[in-house]
This record gives structure tokens, C-alpha cells and sequence, in this order.
């Protein structure tokens, strides 16, 4: 028990010392030197000190930006800072919690220097923050192709052109006949008025005339006039070259036909012939 009785009055010493020497000010206020003495000061409005303090400066409080969407929750005091919100429609900005955003899908607007943020109506849409709300695009006669929504406009699809042919009256063009090489034609087109109400059995067109026949006509004819050019030239070959062909034979049948030279044997006119022989 006696040698506890010094270390218990050592620390009583140390904790007496400690608190002379301690120049921190308590939550709230702040240090303030005066002819070289220390001294606490509360801190003034719009600032504040959650903690004790050895510093001359209280933090300042946070400013809610009302302009933004942005409003006091709590006051700031000496002790605590402030605390905002944020109205209806608005969304808080990450790490800056004094300033609101008006998000998408919804509109800004300004009520003096109040902001106000609500809901698109139907037939708007913003895609953007702190931005009114964007009338959308009326497709008109064309198709939608992507319906809008609050964030999105709308998409129209491209607006096609109208068919050729067409049930109401129009101009028909008449159909074309096929034309035989042979021969020149002009086809003409000739306008053809209809309506759009169908006769019964109305025939819906006719078909093309039929050529074959004549091409095969005209072919025979060709093939005739052919082989008539062919035996006329035969003819006339045959007349010219026969006559020469006869001529050219001629001698050696007369070499044949003549007769063998006689000789005379004797004087008189009894006097024998006798055939020359052949040498």
C-alpha cells in the first residue's frame, strides 16, 4: 500500500499540469490571442465548431442554393452546419450537397428566383438536366416508327412514295406487241383511261399475236428461193461446158473412123489394091 502512495500522487501531479497547459477551446468557439493570452471567442454567425479546438477559425456553414432546387433542412448553428434538401423533382449533385438538379424526364422551371422541377407532361420529353421540357416531333403522315417517352423523342419512319399502279383512276400504259424482225413497226403507247371499278369477266389482257407461223412461212419461202438459185446455176454449168467437152473429144474418134492407106500393085485397070501395112 505504501508504494502505490507515490505512483497515485504522480499522476494526480501530471493531470493537474496537463490541464494548466491545455490552450484548446471547446466546441463552438475558437482560439483568440489578446495582448499574448489565450482566450475562446463563440463563433460567429454563419460559421460553426463541432469539436474542441486549438485553431482561430471556426468552419463556415454550408449555403443551401435555393436557385438550384435546393433548401434548408437544418440551420447552420456554432455547433453543427447546415443540412439541405431537395424539392420535388430535383436529384442532389454528388459531393456538393448545397446544389440540386432538375433530372431528366422532368422540366425547369423558374417561379421568380424559385426553381421549379416537375414531371414532362404527355407529349413532352428532356433529355438533359436543368432543362424545360421539349414539345415532340408530330410525325404528321408519316408512321411512328419509335413512340416517345419522358427522356426520348419520338422517331418517324421514313415516308415511303406512293405505288405506281394505284386503285383510284389512272393512266395505263397499252401493252406492248412483239415485233417480228423482219418487218418495221412502230408501237406506239396509246393512254388508256380506267376506273377503279371492275367489270365482270373483263379480260385483263390480251396476249401478244402469235409470229411463229409467219417466221416459219417467211423461212420456207427463203429455203425455196435457196434451192431454186441452185439448180438454175447447175443448168446453166451443164449447157456451157458440154459443147466444149465434145469438142475436146472429137479427134480421137476421127482417128479411129479413118481408113487405111492402099497401094496400087500392077498397071492397068486390073490392077489390084493392097493395103499398105502398118510399119
Amino acid at each position: 500500500m505504501l508504494l502505490c502512495t507515490p505512483f497515485i500522487l504522480f499522476l494526480i501531479l501530471n493531470g493537474v499540469l496537463a490541464d494548466s497547459n491545455d490552450s484548446s477551446c471547446p466546441p463552438g468557439h475558437r482560439v483568440v490571442l489578446e495582448n499574448k493570452k489565450r482566450s475562446c471567442e463563440p463563433c460567429k454567425d454563419g460559421f460553426f465548431q463541432p469539436e474542441k479546438t486549438q485553431s482561430g477559425m471556426c468552419k463556415p456553414c454550408l449555403n443551401c442554393d435555393t436557385v438550384s432546387g435546393s433548401f434548408v433542412l437544418e440551420k447552420c448553428t456554432n455547433l453543427r452546419n447546415a443540412k439541405c434538401g431537395c424539392r420535388e423533382g430535383f436529384h442532389r449533385v454528388p459531393l456538393d450537397f448545397s446544389i440540386c438538379r432538375c433530372g431528366k424526364g422532368f422540366g425547369l422551371t423558374k417561379n421568380g428566383d424559385v426553381a421549379m422541377c416537375s414531371k414532362c407532361p404527355p407529349g413532352y420529353f428532356n433529355k438533359d438536366y436543368d432543362k424545360p421540357c421539349q414539345k415532340m416531333t408530330d410525325c404528321k403522315d408519316k408512321r411512328v416508327k419509335v413512340p416517345g417517352s419522358t427522356t426520348s423523342d419520338v422517331i418517324c419512319k421514313e415516308k415511303s412514295h406512293p405505288p405506281v399502279a394505284s386503285t383510284s383512276a389512272s393512266t395505263k400504259a397499252a401493252p406492248l406487241t412483239l415485233v417480228n424482225p423482219h418487218q418495221e413497226q412502230k408501237v406506239t403507247q396509246k393512254p388508256l383511261i380506267t376506273t377503279t371499278t371492275p367489270q365482270p369477266n373483263e379480260p385483263k389482257g390480251k396476249p401478244p399475236p402469235n409470229t411463229s407461223s409467219e417466221s416459219h412461212f417467211g423461212l420456207g419461202l427463203l429455203m425455196i428461193g435457196i434451192a431454186g438459185l441452185l439448180l438454175l446455176t447447175a443448168v446453166t454449168c451443164k449447157l456451157h461446158f458440154t459443147p466444149f467437152w465434145k469438142k475436146k473429144r472429137t479427134p480421137h474418134m476421127e482417128e479411129d473412123t479413118f481408113c487405111k492407106p492402099v497401094k496400087e500393085s500392077g498397071d492397068g485397070i486390073h490392077s489390084s489394091l493392097h493395103l499398105n501395112p502398118q510399119p
